[in-house]
């Protein structure tokens, strides 16, 4: 499968494509690894120092004493610095431990440490330490449980955000089990926080967000059957027109799976519905209830939702965000926060230049690679980008028309 990494968003696309992603998109913007400090000989000495004040407190109290929690994570601390990353993961770890040990397993101290391991843990693109790291951090902030309050709310939101990013960065097969905990995981937290008067506005538009985005992966993932003459269901994505599943075959998982792809389009606009009854304003649950509809073959509706929201837009005061809305690939904003160093193979990098039509769809599309040594991707992300859904461009009459389209793009096989 081929992976296009851009600028704006991730996206699939024609409505009526058995299977209309293709590809996924991720931001440009995400945080690179700075470059080290020179390890200088008084930092090698000032390491080597800390180093032997730590084995003589760990002498004196044990592996876990009090006394050893602030070195270890100032050491730590020095060695990322300094670029020593397995190091500072060794210490953070250690200090980590020294933490549970003296102020409790659920301790909120343990947080800024948490985060410092992620960070080195996900620049070194360890996919499956990362994971591991940031439910632990879930689960230390309650995994959305009861009784709510705004840090435990906004860990939920961020755990999901996170947690579709691996699984987009991963690999599907064998992960159909996960992809089904994390779609109702998100329902049933969503649809409490909707439900409840005192949270509903500041996360229910953001928990369907985050909803909505599963089941663009199901959308994306799920291959739908069809039932062939002689009433046999196969697989579309078979090679070999003779090679079938019959239902019977199927695991509990993928029967699920696909019944939750039959009814992605009305389950879809329900949750984007409820979230705008709950927050009216709230313009990125009108855009993503307008990307939906445009998305699925509802032209009228959709367009009539960008109107709204060119409008807004036209008359916002804020000279950051005033002007006309610009088209963006579908689903827009569903996907962050998306990180390039979680992409564990090779990327190649070109500069986009296209045409976008009144449909959505680009045309005249170039690609000029930034890298003139490396194109082998060059002509399956051409192909593969025709196949992109955008959001149109809209005249002054409020109809859609065609728009010159740039950005730099990132694929990876």
């Amino acid at each position: 499968m081929l992976w296009i990494l851009l600028c704006a968003l991730p996206v699939p696309v024609r409505a009526d494509d058995p299977t209309p992603w293709g590809l996924t998109l991720f931001s440009t913007m995400a945080r690179t690894k700075t470059t080290p400090a020179v390890l200088t000989p008084e930092i090698v000495e000032r390491l080597d120092k800390r180093a032997e004040e730590i084995i003589s407190l760990e002498r004196l109290g044990g592996p876990y004493s009090q006394e050893l929690t602030e070195p270890l994570l100032a050491t730590a601390s020095l060695a990322a610095e300094y670029g020593d990353d397995e190091r500072a993961i060794e210490l953070y770890r250690w200090g980590l431990y020294t933490l549970r040990v003296n102020t409790g397993l659920n301790s909120p101290a343990q947080l800024p440490v948490i985060e410092q391991i992620l960070a080195l843990v996900k620049a070194q693109g360890d996919l499956e330490g990362f994971r591991e790291k940031t439910d632990y951090l879930y689960r230390l902030m309650g995994r959305g449980a009861k009784p709510w309050n705004h840090e435990r709310l906004a860990a939920a939101d961020r755990w999901l955000k996170v947690r579709t990013e691996l699984f987009l960065a991963g690999r599907f097969e064998g992960n159909q089990g996960d992809l089904l905990f994390l779609i109702q995981h998100a329902e049933t937290l969503r649809d409490e926080v909707c439900a409840d008067s005192e949270w509903a506005r500041g996360f229910c538009a953001a928990l369907t967000l985050r909803l909505v985005s599963l089941l663009y992966l199901v959308d994306h993932y799920v291959k739908p059957l069809v039932v062939d003459q002689y009433g046999i269901s196969q697989r579309t994505s078979y090679a070999s027109p003779m090679a079938y599943n019959n239902d019977l075959n199927l695991t509990p998982q993928e029967q699920r799976l696909i019944s939750i792809k039959q009814g992605v389009r009305s389950r879809g606009r329900r949750l984007l519905d409820e979230a705008r009854d709950v927050s009216p304003e709230n313009p990125r649950v009108i855009k993503a209830l307008a990307d939906w509809s445009w998305f699925h073959g509802r032209s009228a509706e959709a367009l009539a939702l960008y109107r709204e929201l060119n409008e807004s837009y036209e008359n916002n005061t804020n000279p950051s965000t005033a002007g006309r809305m610009q088209p963006t690939p579908i689903p827009d904003g569903l996907f962050d926060p998306r990180d390039l160093s979680l992409i564990t193979s090779e990327v190649e990098s070109y500069d986009l230049e296209a045409t976008i039509n009144a449909r959505g769809l680009l045309k005249n599309v170039t690609l000029n690679p930034v890298d003139p040594m490396r194109t082998s991707l060059q002509v399956k992300a051409q192909r593969r980008l025709k196949t992109i859904r955008f959001s149109p461009a809209l005249n002054d009459s409020g109809e859609p028309t065609e728009a010159e389209y740039s950005i730099r793009i990132h694929v990876s096989k």
